[in-house]
């Protein structure tokens, strides 16, 4: 994410607003300055020689080609100015729109940009008949991580469970944290049975690496429980399917580390 107070502090190119404007009226006097200097001695002093030796021609074409450099090397820093602040604005507006969709603790996206794609995905799941799935997943007991070793530590356990999640899935999932230790995957044209393999990896594999904290003497041994739904029929709308994912973890919590589905007619089913 993009650093704007660092940025401010070094002074480019996060320079106070106020001082480039100044800056840039001052070249603007300077330059209008120059240019007409320029002009009025080549026609004060220069033209009529070049006149009587090379004729009007040649006088204004190298009249032409003196004011031509002369606003070439005027608006050359006011060009500077204008880039500088014009690459400052595409950083702000990208800090902000990172800062809108993220979570800042883990760096996944955050719950609203997850609601937003988890409509567009079912819209489109509807529109060409193609699977859409989701796994819910919550760590087990994670309240103890935080009691014993501080919430810093447990929001480290935090960022290292997502670096792991986010590298187990496609580009195109959409990897978001729901909120406290609860992470969500939105997973396009993936049936539900995938989904379900997918999630029993990631369970395994957070199970089998315990995670390392920088005030732990040993590593943290973590698991996580998953709940898996999938969009069943043209009438299931994202609020069903994340619906059905809660359920489906709330099945997997009863035994904890463990994967469950539940399908909109069907019994609990367990991994």
């Amino acid at each position: 994410m993009v650093d704007l107070e660092s940025r401010r502090q070094d002074g480019a190119p996060g320079e106070d607003t106020g001082r480039i404007l100044r800056r840039a009226r001052r070249l603007r006097v300077v330059s209008v300055a120059a240019a007409m200097a320029t002009v009025g001695i080549f026609g004060l002093f220069l033209a009529p020689s070049l006149r009587q030796h090379f004729g009007i021609r040649t006088t204004l074409l190298f009249e032409t080609l003196i004011v031509g450099a002369a606003l070439v090397l005027v608006t050359a820093p006011l060009y500077g100015i204008l880039r500088r602040s014009v690459l400052e604005l595409h950083n702000v507006r990208e800090a902000w729109r990172l800062e809108a969709i993220r979570d800042f603790v883990t760096g996944l996206f955050n719950r609203r940009h997850f609601d937003g794609r988890l409509d567009e995905e079912v819209a489109r799941s509807h529109r060409h008949g193609n699977p859409l799935s989701m796994i819910l997943t919550d760590v087990d007991h994670f309240k103890k991580v935080n009691d014993r070793h501080g919430h810093q530590a447990g929001d480290a356990a935090l960022r290292e469970l997502a670096a792991r999640i986010r590298k187990m899935f496609r580009r195109e999932d959409v990897v978001a944290r729901m909120g406290g230790d609860e992470m969500a995957v939105l997973m396009p044209d993936t049936p539900m049975d995938q989904s379900m393999d997918k999630a029993e990896r990631l369970r395994q594999r957070v199970a089998a690496e315990p995670i390392r904290l920088a005030d732990a003497s040993a590593p943290v041994p973590l698991t996580v429980s998953c709940g898996v739904s999938a969009v069943e029929n043209v009438t299931d709308s994202g609020e069903d399917l994340v619906r059905r994912a809660d359920a489906s973890l709330y099945e997997a919590k009863k035994t904890r580390n463990t994967v469950a589905a539940v399908q909109a007619a069907e019994e609990p089913r367990r991994a």
